[in-house]
């Protein structure tokens, strides 16, 4: 009997339109694909073995299966970076700047390219002798294109697919989200900058994501308290909520965007051509991050000019001292970088992870210094090709922040804003968006599971902690959707991570960096893991005992009622064992404090 693969795209994205008319085409599109794929099985089977790649949402039940949730849980995704940064490499080749490359090869990796490797992987695994697909979805291009190279036939049962929808609406979020980006941007260079006089010579801090202030708000004070004229600078909406959150209401910052030369404009861009020949997997996805991606390529083109401008003004203009960034990805932070070198102008990056992201495509070399919290990473940065010289162990400068900020911490107030009774014990659940690696019945699992075991518990109240890109009505949405009925959902807007933490008695999560912060506030993590994955993969820590791992009530349930006492020996033990383990990831603070030793390091 010969051996049929049917491909289907992931629909992780689709999954997770929100608004009526976005959840009218989730249904409608979900449900007319699972249909297809129903009507595909039942022509087939009696004729062919059938192996089926599909999305989670599908449940289809039995070892032929291969879910997307799953296998994508288990590839490298830096066995392929060099090939994906040299096609996002190509795309951007001829172009005014390339200050963008690491934003664009990171969407096309997640949303696309490693989807090469999943069908690689499933190709060599199955064997089979025809391919079918049921649309020509980007994901089932590239299956197809794979199967030609190695001689499987194709066939396409693209019958009344509406793809051209979803690829529609695919670029029209990209255009609206970076026009929204360019929008902002302009809005912000109409605002005055403060008087040069005051900016000379000034240490420049960029802040271009409010989590950022964490690494952030220790330094300032640093170098505030030494009078190294500290100034923030951001591109970010509605920072002054932020700033009085972490006590830095009277800090000085202003908009890069206010120092956007009066009439720029910046040169029109014209998209890279498509190749009319294909020869191998780098044409192939040379041409499928094109179509995919081209508003990102066109409009991250003028985003970047915008930035650009602006940051070579500004360092023209004032010749800061040094500067600090906190990542390699951002515009604001990639802008000022770039004009730090081109004046040089001392600079560093402070980098608060504790590991590599899972593509490591961030290269961490925009800066003249950076500085790591631990161990782990600094070794993954040198097996990454970044020289060991360049890189300085310091320690979390958000340690001292938590540190400052514990004793200021309002237990009452946070108990009152939750609506909960003071003597109450809170399990904390930190919350996500589902993405290609947890998907959302993932998630939906791992909410329920939470749900009941601490209904079980006496005395027990499950708070939710949205994630900080994620929408609180959307979280509340979800509930009713499951039918879970006793959570608090927090408001992102009135309390803090570390507000929460300071309250609670034990963290649930699937994996999350939030774990390390758990550990720095002396709580006990629990990974809940429900469809058994490698969670230690995405988190070493978790597989080197940082957090206890459950996969079923039981466990959980057991759990709960142990950590919910702090003076239990298995508690206790348990915070001690992470504490050591921690120690690897982040440097625990002895004598010179992980501010002071960047101000040292930017001799200031």
């Amino acid at each position: 009997m010969k051996h049929v693969l049917i491909i289907t795209e992931d629909i992780i994205k689709i999954q997770t339109l929100s608004g009526i008319l976005g959840r009218l085409f989730r249904f409608f599109y979900v449900g007319w694909l699972k249909n297809r794929l129903k009507l595909a099985v039942a022509i087939l089977k009696p004729f062919f073995k059938l192996t089926i790649v599909a999305s989670d949402a599908f449940k289809l039940g039995g070892d032929s299966v291969f879910y997307y949730g799953d296998k994508l849980a288990q590839l490298d995704y830096a066995a392929n970076r060099n090939l994906h940064l040299k096609v996002t490499e190509r795309l951007l080749q001829g172009m005014p700047t390339n200050l963008f490359k690491s934003r664009l090869a990171i969407y096309l990796t997640y949303e696309y390219f490693v989807y090469a490797q999943l069908y690689q992987d499933v190709l060599t695994q199955t064997k089979p002798d025809f391919i079918v697909t049921l649309s020509s979805s980007y994901h089932e291009q590239t299956a197809r294109f794979l199967g030609k190279t190695r001689g499987v036939k194709t066939i396409r049962c693209h019958f009344l697919t509406f793809v051209w929808l979803n690829h529609w609406l695919k670029k029209f979020f990209l255009k609206r989200q970076y026009s929204k980006k360019i929008r902002q941007f302009l809005s912000q260079s109409r605002v005055t900058p403060p008087p040069l006089k005051k900016l000379r010579f000034s240490t420049l801090l960029s802040l271009d994501y409010y989590r950022h202030l964490k690494t952030l708000a220790p330094l300032y004070r640093a170098l505030d308290k030494k009078n190294r004229h500290p100034w923030l600078v951001d591109d970010t909406a509605r920072l002054e909520p932020i700033l009085k959150n972490f006590k830095l209401a009277s800090a000085n910052h202003f908009f890069l965007a206010s120092f956007l030369p009066k009439g720029f404009k910046p040169p029109k861009t014209s998209l890279p051509k498509r190749l009319k020949t294909v020869t191998g997997l780098s044409d192939f996805l040379y041409n499928l991050g094109l179509a995919a991606a081209s508003p990102m390529i066109d409009l991250g083109q003028t985003l970047s000019r915008f930035y650009l401008a602006a940051a070579e003004n500004l360092f023209v203009s004032v010749r800061p001292k040094a500067l600090v960034v906190v990542s390699d990805v951002r515009f604001c932070e990639l802008a000022l970088a770039s004009a730090a070198r081109s004046t040089r102008t001392r600079s560093l990056l402070a980098s608060p992870n504790t590991l590599l992201a899972l593509d490591q495509i961030n290269a961490y070399d925009t800066a003249e210094t950076v500085t790591v919290v631990g161990q782990f990473i600094k070794r993954q940065l040198v097996n990454l090709g970044l020289p060991p010289k360049r890189i300085k162990v310091v320690g979390d400068p958000r340690t001292e922040n938590y540190s400052q900020s514990v004793s200021r911490l309002d237990a009452k107030k946070v108990f009152k804003t939750l609506g909960l009774d003071h003597d109450q014990k809170i399990a904390l659940l930190i919350s996500f968006n589902p993405s290609h690696m947890i998907p959302k019945p993932e998630k939906e699992a791992f909410f329920k599971l939470a749900s009941s075991a601490v209904a079980q518990v006496k005395n027990m109240t499950l708070v939710i902690k949205p994630h900080p890109s994620e929408k609180r009505y959307r979280v509340l949405e979800e509930l009713k959707q499951w039918r879970i009925t006793n959570a608090v959902v927090s408001d992102n807007n009135q309390l803090e991570l570390i507000d929460l933490l300071n309250v609670c008695s034990v963290v649930l999560q699937t994996w999350s960096m939030t774990i390390f912060e758990a550990i720095m506030m002396n709580r006990p993590v629990i990974s809940i893991n429900p469809f058994k994955k490698n969670y230690g993969f995405f988190l070493p820590i978790i597989k080197d005992g940082g957090a206890i791992e459950v996969h079923q009530m039981s466990q959980l349930k057991k759990w709960l009622s142990i950590l919910l006492d702090k003076h239990q020996s298995q508690t206790k033990k348990q915070l001690q064992k992470a504490k050591r383990i921690s120690a690897d990831y982040i440097k625990p603070v002895a004598g010179r404090s992980a501010a002071d030793q960047i101000l040292k390091l930017l001799k200031l």
